[in-house]
């Protein structure tokens, strides 16, 4: 996604909320593989479009990629950050649910 398109769906977002808290999230995939500066470009359109209003980030991560510099941003920006831990495949997948199957083992 270009600059402009973040922008634009940050600006409209915070827009479109009727209430004076906006949230973002960011989860699904892995969001740490879009790199520290996608995440400063992110926080720098929200508070150029805030508009008074109160912004807060949630983040949900495995933490692989986290390093001090990553750790300073969150802390910085204050970001709520949860952290995916897999167990062993035998009981982390117990009851996932796979096409075709009732649970993935």
């Amino acid at each position: 996604m270009s600059d402009e398109q973040l922008e634009a769906f940050i600006r409209d977002y915070i827009a479109a909320q009727p209430s004076q808290e906006v949230s973002f999230a960011f989860q699904g995939g892995e969001p740490t593989l879009l790199g520290v500066n996608y995440f400063r470009k992110v926080v720098e359109f929200q508070k150029k479009h805030a508009n008074g209003k109160q912004i807060s980030t949630a983040f949900q991560t495995n933490g692989i990629l986290l390093d001090d510099e990553w750790g300073e941003f969150l802390a910085e920006n204050k970001f709520l950050v949860g952290l995916s831990i897999d167990g062993p495949e035998d009981l982390h997948n117990a009851y996932r649910v796979a096409p075709r199957s009732k649970c993935a083992t």
